[in-house]
C-alpha cells in the first residue's frame, strides 16, 4: 500500500475526507497505544515513541486491537495532527462503546493456508488441464492460438503469425475453486485476475465487432484499448461495455452484482438492457438479481481490488460478510452458534497471505466473537 503523507492523512481525517483504507491505517495506531491513555493528553514526543514501539514490534504484521469510542478517538487523532505516523501495519478494529471483554484466542490448525495460484483450464474440446500441475511453457495449441504458462504462473494466450482465423471461434474456460486465484492474459493483451471460486469463459481469439467474455464470481480486468472492438463482460443479470480501462466485478452474491471502476469509463446495463448507466472512476454500481434497478455509489476503489493487491480490507462490515470472504479464500465452511444478538461491525486491513489462525485471532481480539475449527469448518460463536 502506498504510504501517504501523515500530516495530509490527519488533515483528511479532521475534514472528513479520509477514505476507508486510510482511516483503517490511521486508527491502527490509536487502537494499539492511545486507547489505554484516553484520559491523558499525549505529547508529540509520547506519540512518536508509541509509534516507534509499534513499528519495531509488529512491522508488516498484525496488532492486538481494543474496542474504542468515537469521542476519544477523534480527540487523540486531532491532537496528533503534526506527528509522522508509520502506516505499514495491517490491523482490525471495530467501533462501539467501551465494555469489558475476555479475549479467547482461537486454537486453530496452522496448516490451513491462504489461497494458492491454481485453476482448471477447459479447452474447446472439453479437455481439462489442471494449471497448477502444468509445467512452464506451452501447454496447448488451438488452431494457431498458443496457450502457455509463464514463469510467474500466469496463463497467456498468443495468436501465432500463421494462424488460420477463418475457422470458427473456439471458447475456453478458466475456473478457480475455493482457496485459489489465477491470472490470465487474453489474446488481445487484456489482463484478467480471478478471485477464489470464480470463472471466465472467453474466445481463444477475438473476431467481429466486440470482444465478449462471460464471468462468474469475482474478476478484475485491465482491458487493452481497442476503439474498433469494444470489450464486453456478461454476468447473470448485467452487461459491462468498455473500450479499455480497469474495473472489478463482484458477482459472488446471489442478490446483487457490484461493479467498481478504477480508471476510464464503462457502461453498465441490467440484464434486459432497459436500465443503463455510465460509471466514472471511484464509482460503484449495484445491480440487483432481477436486473430491474442499478444503484450508483461513490466508493474507495482500493477496497474493491484489495483482494487482487493481496490483502483483506473491511470497512464497517458485518461479520457474516467477512466470514463469507474468508470461507472462499481458505476453502473452509462456516456455521454460526448464536448465544445473543449482535450488530458488530469490523473495519481494517490484513494481509491475505496470513494463515487462517492468524486472521481468526485478530478478529477474536477485535470483538465479542470466538471461533472453533472442526477440520475444515469454522464455528463462529457470539
Amino acid at each position: 500500500m502506498k504510504k501517504p503523507n501523515a500530516e495530509n492523512l490527519l488533515n483528511k481525517y479532521r475534514l472528513g475526507t479520509i477514505n476507508d483504507s486510510e482511516r483503517a491505517i490511521l486508527e491502527s495506531w490509536y487502537n494499539t497505544y492511545a486507547v489505554g491513555q484516553r484520559d491523558a493528553d499525549l505529547s508529540a514526543k509520547e506519540i512518536e515513541e508509541d509509534i516507534l514501539k509499534l513499528s519495531e514490534r509488529i512491522p508488516f504484521a498484525d496488532s492486538k486491537i481494543k474496542r474504542i469510542s468515537n469521542n476519544g478517538l477523534t480527540f487523540k487523532l486531532l491532537a496528533a495532527a503534526a506527528v509522522l505516523i508509520i502506516i505499514s501495519i495491517g490491523t482490525f478494529f471495530y467501533i462501539q462503546q467501551p465494555s469489558e471483554k475476555t479475549n479467547t484466542i482461537a486454537k486453530v490448525d496452522q496448516s490451513i493456508t491462504p489461497a494458492q495460484n491454481k485453476a482448471v483450464l477447459t479447452l474447446a474440446n472439453n479437455e481439462k488441464i489442471v494449471l497448477d500441475d502444468s509445467s512452464i511453457g506451452e501447454i496447448a495449441n488451438q488452431t494457431g492460438i498458443s496457450v502457455s504458462k509463464t514463469s510467474d504462473g500466469k496463463l497467456k494466450y498468443k495468436v501465432l503469425e500463421h494462424a488460420n482465423q477463418t475457422k470458427a471461434v473456439q471458447y475456453n474456460t478458466i475456473s478457480t475453486p475455493r482457496g485459489a486465484e489465477y491470472q490470465v492474459e487474453l489474446s488481445d493483451g487484456s489482463l484478467v485476475w480471478l478471485n477464489a471460486s470464480s470463472s471466465i469463459k472467453f474466445p481463444t481469439h477475438f473476431e467481429g465487432d466486440t470482444r465478449t467474455v462471460n464471468i462468474t464470481g469475482e474478476v478484475y480486468f485491465e482491458v487493452a484499448k481497442n476503439k474498433e472492438m469494444p470489450f464486453q463482460v456478461n454476468t447473470a443479470n448485467q452487461l459491462v461495455e468498455v473500450l479499455g480501462t480497469h474495473f472489478n466485478i463482484d458477482a459472488h452474491h446471489t442478490n446483487y452484482i457490484k461493479t467498481t471502476l478504477l480508471e476510464g469509463s464503462i457502461k453498465v446495463s441490467s440484464g434486459n438492457k432497459q436500465n443503463a448507466t455510465i460509471l466514472s472512476p471511484g464509482q460503484q454500481s449495484i445491480c440487483d438479481n432481477t436486473g430491474a434497478a442499478i444503484q450508483i455509489l461513490k466508493v474507495d476503489p482500493e477496497k474493491a481490488v484489495a483482494w487482487k493487491n493481496g490483502y483483506f480490507l473491511f470497512a464497517d462490515e458485518d461479520l457474516s460478510d467477512i466470514m463469507e470472504e474468508i470461507s472462499r479464500w481458505y476453502d473452509v465452511d462456516v456455521t454460526y452458534l448464536r448465544r445473543k444478538k449482535t450488530n458488530q461491525k469490523f473495519s481494517g486491513t490484513i494481509s491475505r497471505s496470513k494463515s487462517l489462525s492468524q486472521v481468526l485471532k485478530v478478529l477474536e481480539v477485535s470483538g465479542n466473537v470466538n471461533f472453533k475449527l472442526d477440520e475444515r469448518r469454522i464455528i463462529v460463536m457470539f
